[in-house]
């Protein structure tokens, strides 16, 4: 946390940025201070991190005179100590700079204050340590309360982490809960999950935040090289401390000054990296560390589930497709109209921006939108026109349809879209005279592509469309029978080939 110089009368006790600021500007009516640092001890690791910085310039000065071997000196010695700092630009002019660190408790919380202090000759400091016993103590109740508010903060992200991933379903919701939670957990500014390709052996941006997009859609590392690389190779985290002098991390560009990259891995190898980013020089506590670990436990656990039901949803779509060509062949005249109706209304429902489980209902329904009729019943299967009591069995199928894949209990999301697929955009059609955007998406896109499919396919009384007829014939029932939007994007692919007669 970093805050300009302020002058309160009065300031928060356990808000360590105004407790720093505090004790700058006293540090001030005794010695020629130009920067205050806060530091803290993560006692696990022997490292220390800066918590709240405070000067006159926003904490650029306090960034430049941080020095973390001062600090760990004075917490060895449990002396203060004041030392000769290199020499640097204030206020547009050369000047003697020197760093002061002043140890902070004894137990299981400790720390050190660090000032910057502007003079051409060895800073006067008895005076200053001598009045300075009230502002320790305070500065020890703030690092004190940091801890503390930290591990709990840290608690509650994991234990809602948890919760999330929990009831997320699939593996894009699974990483977009994974990725919110993680910098909720380490306080990041900016992250990405790169997930393993393992076929090429190279680690891909599966989702970001805080980074260009131009960034996270063209980044692959191979394992092995790089940052990420290093980690996906070892299956060992590691942390970057000064991104910007490493060059070792594209964070470095983007504001990042500290940087942690983590595998997601389970008993059966890698799944990919999580990076997380801080653009403070705030480092991440062993607490912090150990609690993403756990989280990232539970993420490895939750992608392999949504991988496998992923597969098996495959799995049972790839059987329902080979039934659904099966029952075909009883109908000739149907002959490959299945895989044109899935392949169209898959493009369709990409272009408008479904969301993946969408499209996958959109893919099932597609297959089997027509299982509820018996083409043998159809003019004794024979394709010709049909007469009043067939037509009264076709316009039963949707029921009939939905009915089956209900008791089959194949995806819900799919129903809606079979049951109401013959709906027309005007109200007139069936089975419930839904209209405009009452009718399920899916549905509307169905409309379509199932009538595309019907008007080019041969029939024993009418030969085939052509795509100029058909297009004619869809433009003319827009805003009728099909959804106008549908239509205007639908007839361009027609017309470019994308939607083969």
């Amino acid at each position: 946390m970093k805050a300009s110089r302020t002058q309160p009368a009065l300031f928060d006790p356990v808000d360590s940025s105004a407790v720093i600021c505090a004790f700058f500007d006293f540090s001030r009516s005794y010695i020629s201070a130009v920067s205050a640092n806060l530091w803290i001890l993560d006692s696990d690791r022997g490292r220390v991190h800066i918590i709240a910085s405070c000067d006159e310039k926003g904490g650029v000065v306090a960034q430049q005179l941080s020095d973390g071997d001062i600090v760990l000196e004075a917490l060895e010695s449990g002396m203060s100590i004041l030392r000769a700092a290199p020499e640097t630009s204030t206020h547009g002019e050369s000047s003697g700079l020197w760093q002061y660190a002043m140890p902070l408790g004894s137990g299981t919380v400790r720390g050190v204050v660090t000032l910057g202090i502007e003079s051409d000759t060895l800073p006067e400091i008895e005076r200053f340590e001598q009045a300075v016993e009230h502002h320790r103590m305070v500065l020890l109740g703030a690092l004190a309360f940091h801890c503390t508010q930290a591990r709990e903060d840290s608690v509650r992200a994991l234990s809602l982490g948890i919760q999330e991933l929990a009831t997320a379903v699939d593996s894009e919701s699974i990483l977009r809960v994974a990725l919110n939670h993680a910098m909720a957990l380490l306080k990041g500014h900016t992250g990405s999950i790169m997930l393993l390709d393992g076929d090429r052996q190279v680690l891909r941006i599966a989702i970001s935040r805080g980074l260009p997009q131009e960034l996270s859609s063209r980044t692959t590392v191979a394992v092995g090289e790089g940052v990420s690389g290093w980690v996906a190779a070892t299956g060992k985290p590691l942390v970057i401390e000064d991104v910007a002098k490493t060059g070792r991390a594209n964070g470095g560009r983007h504001g990042v000054l500290i940087a942690l990259s983590s595998p997601i891995m389970d008993d059966s190898g890698l799944i990919g990296v999580i990076n997380i980013g801080r653009k403070s020089q705030e480092g991440f506590l062993s607490h912090q560390r150990e609690h993403l670990n756990m989280f990232l436990t539970h993420l490895a656990t939750a992608l392999r589930v949504a991988d496998g039901s992923r597969r098996s949803r495959q799995t049972h779509l790839t059987t329902l497709k080979a039934l659904a060509l099966a029952l075909e062949l009883n109908y000739p005249h149907a002959a490959g109209g299945k895989s044109r109706v899935v392949e169209w209304s898959s493009r369709l429902g990409i272009e408008l921006g479904m969301a993946p489980e969408d499209l996958e209902a959109l893919e099932v329904a597609s297959v089997l939108y027509d299982m509820g009729i018996d083409f043998s019943a159809l003019a004794g299967g024979s394709g010709g026109p049909l007469t009043t009591y067939e037509r009264g069995l076709l316009m039963m199928h949707p029921l009939l349809a939905a009915e089956i894949l209900e008791k089959a209990n194949v995806m819900q999301a799919a129903i809606p879209i079979v049951l109401h697929h013959h709906e027309r955009f005007d109200g007139s059609g069936y089975v419930a005279r839904l209209a405009g955007t009452e009718i399920p998406l899916g549905a509307r896109i169905l409309a379509v592509t199932d009538a595309f499919a019907a008007m080019t396919a041969h029939r024993p009384y009418r030969r085939a469309m052509t795509s100029t007829e058909v297009i004619q014939e869809l433009k003319r029932c827009a805003g009728t029978q099909f959804d106008p939007a549908i239509v205007e994007l639908f007839c361009p692919m027609i017309d470019t080939g994308h939607a083969s007669c």
